[in-house]
């Protein structure tokens, strides 16, 4: 289709064509020239839930996620390597900058030619930015291999807007340094997933204290203190050296404080042991029994091992599983919920 060629149809009818494009003939169409980035912000075209979301890989990059199609991501990734000729350009800013195209499945991957790669990244992720009108939504770490580009990066996106949502860490080594620095910029998100792998004498003061979901994964650094000092909507931890005693020492602490928490689940490393789990707590089996959520939805749980905070305000329902496919030890899983 010859995308000019909408700009001869009436004003309605143009704004009802261009909702019809997939998200990468959007952006593609907004860097053809200033004047059809004015059609694309002027149309509001698929602004509704759009994500904008910083890479930082092996390169550096912008993913923009399409709320309406979630297969549709189109991915602009920032090369210091010149493109192979022959190539196309977009212009972006008062720039024209090369770029080479790749689709795969229903997914685009761009290269931008930029010399510096994480100026460019800074360009990129601006111009985005001003065409949806969105902040930076949350940053996808999967390597910390370019010099200074975690923190440089990271420190651009913190100070170029009030709030950042998320952290995703994907498996990978990261270094005392690396983790220490990922770790204690968790306070100011909202959503932190974690996957690296940290070295085995890591320990860090770990606190988080905010309306938000952490989740743990590869978490042998995560001890007692750390998990009575974390204070969220939603917590999940796996491959922490966590005991029955210490989540003994958590439910305690839960009863006696007003915490955030709705949901916690744990995958332990060794079997959890009922006696010493729930010692010195009054608990009781429910064999069924139906709860209200937060979201005023009826959850039925049968068999959940039920206690209450020591003023009354909520309960806690906790199922054990004795074994899972993918934890031979089980899950604890704890269930909040107000008493009235």
């Amino acid at each position: 289709m010859n995308r000019f060629a909408l700009f001869q149809l009436p004003i309605v009818a143009i704004s009802e064509v261009m909702k019809m494009f997939h998200l990468f003939e959007i952006t593609m169409l907004s860097m053809c020239s200033q004047k059809t980035k004015k059609w694309v912000k002027m149309f509001r075209v698929r602004r509704e839930g759009r994500t904008v979301i910083v890479i930082i890989s092996t390169k550096l990059g912008v993913s923009l996620f399409d709320p309406r199609n979630r297969r549709s991501t189109v991915y602009y990734y920032i090369t210091s390597s010149p493109i192979p000729l022959p190539h196309k350009f977009v212009k972006i800013g008062n720039q024209n900058v090369p770029i080479s195209i790749e689709a795969k499945d229903s997914a685009y991957f761009m290269n931008l030619y930029y010399e510096d790669q994480i100026e460019g990244l800074k360009t990129v992720a601006d111009y985005f930015c001003a065409l949806f009108e969105q902040d930076i939504d949350g940053i996808n770490i999967t390597s910390s291999s370019i010099p200074n580009g975690l923190v440089t990066v990271t420190e651009w996106v913190i100070q170029r807007q009030r709030s950042l949502r998320a952290f995703w860490i994907s498996p990978m080594d990261a270094s005392d340094t690396v983790a220490r620095y990922l770790l204690d910029k968790s306070s100011i998100l909202s959503q932190i997933i974690s996957y690296m792998t940290v070295p085995p004498e890591f320990r860090i003061d770990f606190k988080y204290e905010r309306q938000g979901y952490l989740e743990i994964h590869s978490g042998s650094w995560f001890t007692l203190e750390n998990l009575l000092t974390v204070n969220c909507n939603e917590l999940f931890l796996r491959g922490t050296l966590l005991t029955s005693a210490d989540i003994n020492s958590f439910l305690k602490r839960w009863m006696t404080s007003d915490l955030n928490f709705t949901e916690v689940r744990i995958y332990p490393k060794e079997r959890l042991n009922l006696d010493v789990l729930f010692s010195g707590i009054p608990a009781f089996t429910i064999p069924k029994k139906v709860y209200k959520s937060d979201r005023n939805e009826k959850v039925t749980i049968c068999n959940g091992i039920e206690i209450k905070r020591n003023d009354g305000m909520m309960m806690a329902s906790i199922l054990i599983h004795r074994t899972l496919p993918t934890n031979e030890n089980g899950r604890f899983r704890m269930m909040i919920f107000k008493t009235t």
